[in-house]
């Protein structure tokens, strides 16, 4: 991606100082052709690439941060009943341990 991005600087370095050379560009405030980015121009196309990756892998993000948050969710709940498993558990070992005790006086 930092490669990218590099090249993407210098496409846009380039077709910034290629513009300026052009006599018809400059007639123009400085930046006037930053606003003038066509939908078929190289500069947009590699824009919208970018972007497109960009959006990729943050639906990617999204992706595993759902799973995380449901696959958390059924932990959660499975915990909880474990939880409950073992403080019955703990009740019915204390209740023998007391039988115990009071038969064996």
């Amino acid at each position: 991606m930092g490669k990218s991005l590099e090249k993407m600087v210098g496409d846009v370095n380039s077709a910034h100082s290629q513009k300026n050379d052009n006599p018809v560009s400059s007639l123009g405030p400085p930046r006037a052709h930053l606003m003038t980015v066509t939908k078929l121009s190289p500069l947009y196309l590699l824009f919208a690439a970018q972007i497109n990756q960009i959006q990729q892998i943050l639906n990617a993000h999204l992706s595993s941060l759902q799973w995380i948050d449901q696959n958390a969710a059924q932990l959660q709940q499975k915990l909880q009943e474990v939880t409950k498993q073992s403080k019955a558990a703990q009740i019915e070992q204390e209740r023998i341990l007391r039988n115990r005790q009071g038969s064996s006086m």
